[in-house]
């Protein structure tokens, strides 16, 4: 996101969402959708999948998508888009080139109505208009202001604050009548395509809505929305199950639906679906009853014709929309509803697709989720299994050389040491992954941490080792509240004063310095040490379980930066390892600040501020 305070200058590149709700100029790529909010000023020309404009742009835009200008919005330029929707209230002054049918939710409010020529005429060829304009005067019957209704007015009526206009002799053979005739044609087809994208897009909502319901109600309601809205008797939704090469009907509208749910149908019985499903065009069967062809093995399933549609996702087709009725109709009767069916399809596609990808990516989490418990369960099972042998081979080894330690020579009295050694070893490998196995368990809420009196309690627990070290440890005087579990915050202490610890070699002066600062909505932590340090190239390694840099002259399992890395991303944080002036090392990380709603807080952030300035 740009921030409404950031000022961005250059070109910008994003691969997902982005908002900008700053100043921006230059040149904007975005994968995603591109939304500039209303208090933001945008001076760019833009590539992006979708983009919704709430604010003041000025530019040109390619859009492989859906272009959007809402209420608040302000666009002075040439675009390029798919679908294009310019709602109430919206100002635009430039041209647009339609790749696809254009959805406009709000003609009354459309400035290049106002005599944008070249836009007009893109668009009502788009719209499959006969006549073309050739006056911007002539407009002024098509487009009222932003204050009257969605509807365009007919000829001859008198829009909001426009003087009369003129009626012309419609019935009259001359040119003007002729002229009158086209216009009043014109005006129809306009109100009725209006209303047409109107009915798509109102159905297009409510069927991409994904309830408890999942894909079936989607399913569900794709197909009883359709009945109601071409008034057919029948609708099926036919998928094509590509493994086992058929038709399965995944919904029925009515009672059809109980009787048809899930019904495997050859691919051959239905040859009108078929022709649908591979021209990618929809197919009319006007009496299927009567269909001559031998593959037709069930002639009385439902209707007597039938339209066909197909349902694209990316340009590839996946089943088909069939819209049945009782009564034989001929091609020119379907005719009449084929632009909206039409319409209907491609949004129940897009439904359908993002149903089935939301429904798998639940399936998906649900078996991650079942495969996480059983590895969890087998690490603590073999776990077990492997602790065992380990404890009685160090029990073992320690009674033979308790009882027969003298009476062995060097070697037996080696290797016996090496055994009990490695059985040590065994067993506490076999506790640090039962550590890490239960890392990120659920447990209960976050809480109030306070990290001075997590270090005091880390601190007294090491006092001895330091002691004996002659460590030094400087501290800040104060830290910021923190949002996290207590025992976990410790935990990372722990682990990165036993790292410098170890680290700090044999040097005359060891210092730890524990630092926090807050930076937004975090607080970041800081360990430094002047001990060996960690090498650039091995600073991601170390966070890797049982990696040791230097397993002969440290002690540790080389799992204490593995625990603390991935109790920090449980909280949303990062850690990672710096260079510092000691010449040692210093290891930050960061953890969400708790929020704070006091008088004395708002304060303190006012005089920082203040003080910044």
């Amino acid at each position: 996101m740009i921030d409404p305070h950031a000022r961005f200058n250059g070109k910008y590149v994003s691969d997902r969402d982005l908002r900008i709700e700053g100043e921006a100029q230059g040149e904007i790529e975005c994968q995603g959708t591109l939304i500039i909010s209303p208090q933001a000023r945008v001076r760019s020309a833009i590539k992006a999948h979708n983009v919704i404009i709430n604010g003041d742009y000025e530019g040109d835009v390619d859009c492989g998508g859906r272009f959007e200008v809402g209420a608040t919005g302000r666009v002075k330029g040439a675009v390029k888009t798919q679908v294009l929707v310019v709602k109430e209230g919206a100002h635009w002054e430039g041209s647009v080139t339609m790749t696809r049918e254009a959805a406009l939710m709000g003609i009354p409010t459309f400035t290049l109505f106002a005599g944008k020529m070249p836009a007009v005429d893109t668009w009502l060829e788009n719209q499959g208009m006969l006549a073309r304009l050739t006056e911007p005067t002539q407009l002024a019957g098509l487009a009222p202001r932003a204050s009257q209704p969605r509807t365009p007015p007919a000829l001859g009526e008198r829009a909001a604050g426009e003087g009369p206009v003129p009626t012309l002799a419609s019935r009259s053979s001359d040119e003007i009548g002729k002229l009158a005739q086209s216009f009043e044609e014109m005006a129809r087809r306009i109100r009725q395509q209006i209303q047409e994208l109107e009915a798509i897009s109102a159905s297009g909502h409510e069927i991409s809505t994904i309830g408890p319901d999942g894909l079936a109600g989607v399913l569900r309601r794709i197909t009883d929305r359709a009945a109601e809205l071409l008034q057919v008797d029948v609708c099926l939704v036919m998928l094509r199950n590509e493994q086992m090469g058929c038709w399965v009907v995944e919904a029925a509208s009515g009672e059809w639906n109980e009787k048809l749910d899930q019904t495997v149908m050859l691919w051959e019985e239905f040859p009108i679906c078929v022709q649908a499903f591979e021209s990618r065009q929809p197919a009319f069967g006007e009496n299927v009853l009567q269909d001559g062809r031998p593959e037709v093995l069930r002639r009385n399933l439902i209707g007597q014709s039938m339209l066909s549609i197909p349902l694209l996702f990316q340009g590839s087709p996946f089943g088909v929309l069939v819209l049945l009725q009782e009564r034989v109709a001929a091609q020119e009767d379907w005719q009449a509803c084929l632009r909206l069916a039409k319409g209907f399809a491609d949004e129940a596609a897009i439904a359908i697709a993002n149903a089935r990808l939301y429904e798998a990516l639940s399936q998906k989490e649900k078996g991650l989720e079942s495969r996480l418990r059983e590895l969890e369960h087998l690490a603590e099972t073999l776990a077990h299994d492997l602790k065992a042998p380990g404890e009685r081979m160090e029990s073992l080894a320690s009674l033979l050389l308790k009882e027969y330690g003298g009476a062995l020579d060097e070697r037996a009295t080696k290797w016996l040491r090496l055994i009990e050694a490695n059985g040590r070893d065994l067993t506490d490998r076999v506790h640090t992954i039962l550590e890490v196995a239960r890392l990120g368990a659920p447990r209960e809420a976050v809480e109030a941490v306070d990290p001075a009196l997590v270090l005091n309690e880390v601190l007294k627990a090491w006092a001895g080792e330091l002691e004996r070290r002659q460590v030094r440890v400087q501290l800040d005087p104060h830290f910021p509240m923190v949002a996290c579990h207590r025992a976990y915050l410790r935990q990372v202490f722990d682990n990165l004063i036993s790292n410098a610890v170890n680290f700090s070699g044999d040097r005359p002066d060891p210092i730890i310095r524990i630092t926090a600062e807050r930076t937004g909505d975090r607080v970041q932590f800081s360990v430094t040490d002047n001990g060996v340090g960690i090498p650039p190239q091995q600073r991601e390694r170390v966070f890797e379980a049982f990696v040791r840099l230097s397993p002969s002259s440290t002690k540790g399992s080389g799992i204490g930066l593995a625990i603390v890395k991935r109790l920090v991303e449980l909280y949303g944080g990062k850690v990672w390892i710096e260079s510092n002036e000691l010449a040692g090392c210093t290891v930050r990380f960061t953890l969400p600040v708790l929020g704070d709603l006091s008088r004395r807080q708002a304060s303190a952030m006012i005089e920082t501020v203040q003080t910044e300035l």
